[in-house]
């Protein structure tokens, strides 16, 4: 009579994090797709009675069970109940695969103490954070320069949103608005905001902003002639 084996299974975490957000969701759904069983736990909730509870409880699929943790750029190492986490997670028996995710850059202390974790760094490339700096009136040769070069490796639909990204940030500058995108900022970065601000007029920032939702609108609802890429260039232009 023959016995039955069983594979050799192991516990696997990996890191997603940084901030392309497109290309990060892209390779979580495509680690998702291959698992029958997920749970998505949010970091800014998570204690470690729910931690627990999601690794160990009895899976209807064995080993395919997938537990993923969003936001993990808010756990505090500081904390007690964020050591007991990443403890957990370093130390688990458990066989089922942790997902770690961030839209922000995990921290070099956060990561070592997970040795052995899988890491996968999403950044956009610098060119794009460039092209979005250097948008402001009467800089359009640079500006314009700039869009060529990150088309190069960069889909428009993402330089575009990264555009209306930063007139979202700017318009929060200048209004001292509370926003998220914006506390979450180093004071360089809010720094630089500022001074890119200061070539607008609360008009004309206003009146940008509000042609970038055109242009989005257009594109999407079929009724530009223009390309996104064209409109795009002729926003440059009439900044």
């Amino acid at each position: 009579m023959s016995t039955a084996t069983f594979p050799i299974l192991k516990k696997m975490i990996k890191i997603l994090h940084g901030d392309n957000f497109a290309a990060l969701r892209g390779e979580l759904f495509k680690i998702k797709s291959q698992s029958e069983e997920v749970i998505s736990l949010d970091c800014r909730k998570l204690d470690l009675t729910n931690l627990i509870q999601a690794f160990e409880a009895n899976s209807l699929f064995f080993n395919k069970k997938l537990v993923v943790l969003e936001n993990a750029n808010t756990l505090n190492l500081k904390t007690d109940s964020t050591r007991q986490i990443v403890d957990y997670l370093a130390h688990s028996k458990s066989l089922n695969t942790a997902v770690i995710c961030s839209d922000k850059v995990l921290s070099p202390a956060f990561l070592n103490k997970l040795k052995g974790a899988e890491i996968s760094l999403f950044k956009h490339p610098v060119i794009i954070f460039k092209f979005v700096e250097s948008l402001y009136p009467e800089n359009t040769a640079s500006s314009l320069s700039f869009l060529r070069e990150a088309l190069k490796n960069s889909e428009i639909e993402l330089v575009f949103a990264m555009v209306v990204r930063q007139f979202r940030l700017l318009l929060a500058i200048r209004y001292n608005a509370l926003v998220e995108d914006v506390k979450r900022l180093a004071s360089w970065q809010k720094g630089k905001l500022k001074h890119q601000a200061d070539f607008f007029s609360e008009k004309s920032l206003l009146k940008s902003y509000k042609e970038l939702m055109i242009i989005d609108y257009q594109i999407k609802t079929g009724k530009s002639v223009l390309n996104l890429t064209k409109r795009l260039e002729l926003f440059i232009i009439n900044l």
